[in-house]
């Protein structure tokens, strides 16, 4: 699974609305109908447990830097990158904001 799919994926984990927190399976391989039932499988399971750690660590973040949200983006950068190196800055910002969202509720 590349960098690009995968990042498609985890945009698409992260829809709000009726898709939230529903498998992308059968939404990815429309924009992506080559892929195997087996690889939209794993790239499902991969960017769900992105999207989750994202939000854990969000949290994490903010508690160790008392809600210093410049600061916290860098612990939570660091956590995720080193686990999820595919995540570009757009779904990484994308799943810092959601994550504070989630956060501060």
């Amino acid at each position: 699974m590349n960098d690009a799919i995968l990042n498609v994926g985890l945009e698409l984990a992260m829809e709000f609305g009726e898709n939230w927190l529903e498998p992308i399976q059968s939404r990815l391989a429309e924009r992506h109908p080559e892929l195997s039932p087996v690889e939209l499988n794993a790239c499902n399971d991969t960017c769900q447990a992105a999207m989750k750690f994202g939000h854990r660590e969000v949290a994490s973040a903010l508690v160790k830097t008392r809600a210093d949200h410049e600061k916290a983006f860098e612990l939570f950068r660091q956590a995720v990158r080193t686990r999820y190196s595919w995540i570009d800055e757009q779904n990484l910002s994308r799943l810092f904001s959601q994550g504070c969202y989630y956060a501060m509720k």
